[in-house]
């Protein structure tokens, strides 16, 4: 395989979804913090919901603008997408609760943290994928 067919085939979507959520997280941060600083009656609590439902939709909005193709409606994408976040939460959170317990995980969480980001990172990549175009290209 020419090495231009292979960037363009498997390296570059995978950048691009890095950046998307570079992106989210910032408009994840950017608001919790602005709320944060300007609102002295909303519990924190609230704050975090509101912060990462807003860096949740800029992120399926880029997924589906910039990265993935449209093969599905927007309702079914959401539907999708959403669905594939709340299992890659709940299964990053038990595989995390179970490598914790590991000695050498307990002593270095950085370790653990970036492995788990790293086996969530191509689980979410392909979810959403199938979230937006039906199918899943190896």
């Amino acid at each position: 395989m020419k090495l231009n067919t292979h960037l363009s085939k498997y390296i570059y979507p995978k950048l691009k979804f890095v950046a998307g959520s570079i992106i989210s997280t910032g408009v994840d941060y950017s608001v919790f913090f602005l709320l944060l600083s300007t609102s002295y009656t909303l519990p924190v609590a609230l704050i975090q919901l509101i912060a990462q439902s807003f860096g949740m939709l800029s992120n399926f909005l880029i997924q589906r603008n910039f990265i993935f193709a449209k093969h599905r409606t927007i309702t079914a994408s959401l539907i999708w997408s959403v669905s594939f976040s709340i299992i890659a939460l709940t299964l990053s959170s038990i595989l995390i609760h179970y490598l914790y317990i590991i000695t050498f995980f307990n002593e270095n969480p950085l370790i653990m943290k970036i492995g788990v980001s790293v086996i969530f990172f191509f689980f979410n990549f392909y979810t959403k994928q199938f979230a937006f175009e039906k199918k899943i290209k190896w």
